[in-house]
């Protein structure tokens, strides 16, 4: 794959040309494209990697090495400009149409069907009570009502995490092995329906927004009103909106992500939603530099203190 190069004469240097050439396609497979994509985040100015696709060779991708948001290079390039979101923006075919290249040929694969209830249902009773997967979610201090709740299974090698949406429907769900350092994985493909995670309660007054699916089961073990982003901390989704309207939104991403949690508030304000930001460093003393709700919890941090600490940010 050819290297993105510096733009010659280009008026920031924080910008880098990137060009459809750029992609490790076969000439002629997509349209002559070319975008000025920037260096730094736009969520959290982290600096910005190129690097192939693993999966797709139509384009490369950008991530971010701080926060981890990742997009195809067009979709950087056009975020700011069109006010799109990004998660519209990382299929090649709609990027190269807003820029006036026609669609690529090649459409994103579909997600494969979720699988069964009784699929699930069979994955959480060999987890129920026993094996290493059971020992690391309670060593990660989630209760066993939590964990049963949740509907958490164990396919014998990875954890198997099943998402319902506002009617109580499984519409997704992620897996991961049971170890720390261990990523929580979703399948592949496009197209696929996205919860909150947990999904909030309807009786609940305030919703405390994580950034991690664990985070959020481990908020909800202490009694907190906890939920989680399902596609990365620097995504959001409309239905999320709508699914918080009329509550007391408090988001608190990990210590990292800062600059993210600032901005959602400010889009959630802009919709109508009464929504502030809890700092877990500022407000509570965590100075871990990628500190999270486990962390504060871990080392001692206490609900009340935590629920006094949103009330300040009134």
């Amino acid at each position: 794959m050819a290297k993105s190069k510096r733009a010659r004469g280009a008026k920031s240097p924080g910008l880098t040309t990137i060009t459809s050439r750029d992609c490790h396609a076969t000439e002629g497979t997509l349209p002559e494209t070319r975008a000025e994509v920037k260096t730094s985040c736009p969520e959290c100015d982290g600096r910005i990697k190129v690097r192939p696709h693993s999966t797709n060779s139509l384009t490369v991708l950008l991530i971010c090495e701080r926060c981890g948001l990742n997009g195809n290079p067009l979709g950087f390039a056009l975020a700011e400009a069109t006010g799109r979101r990004r998660y519209e923006l990382y299929t090649p075919s709609i990027a190269y149409e807003l820029f006036g290249g026609g669609r690529s040929s090649r459409r994103a694969q579909s997600a494969p069907p979720v699988p069964s209830a009784a699929k699930f249902a069979g994955w959480a009773e060999r987890l129920d009570g026993q094996g290493p997967g059971w020992t690391y979610l309670s060593d990660r201090g989630l209760s066993d009502d939590v964990i049963r709740e949740a509907g958490i299974g164990y396919d014998g090698r990875d954890l198997i995490f099943p998402m319902r949406g506002e009617e109580g429907e499984i519409c997704a769900y992620k897996s991961r092995a049971p170890r720390d350092g261990a990523k929580m994985l979703a399948p592949r493909g496009a197209g696929r329906s996205w919860p909150l995670y947990p999904w909030p309660e309807p009786f609940w007054r305030w919703v405390l927004v994580v950034e991690g699916e664990l985070d959020a089961l481990r908020g909800r073990s202490v009694g907190l009103p906890a939920t989680s982003v399902t596609l990365g901390v620097g995504t959001w989704r409309e239905p999320w909106t709508e699914a918080l309207r009329g509550r007391r939104v408090v988001v608190c991403f990990d210590n990292d992500a800062w600059r993210i949690g600032a901005r959602r508030v400010a889009e959630l304000r802009a919709a109508g939603i009464d929504a502030r930001r809890l700092s877990l460093r500022r407000d509570l003393g965590l100075k871990k530099a990628k500190g999270d709700l486990s962390d504060y919890l871990d080392e001692g941090g206490s609900v009340p203190a935590l629920r006094g600490a949103v009330e300040r940010r009134r």
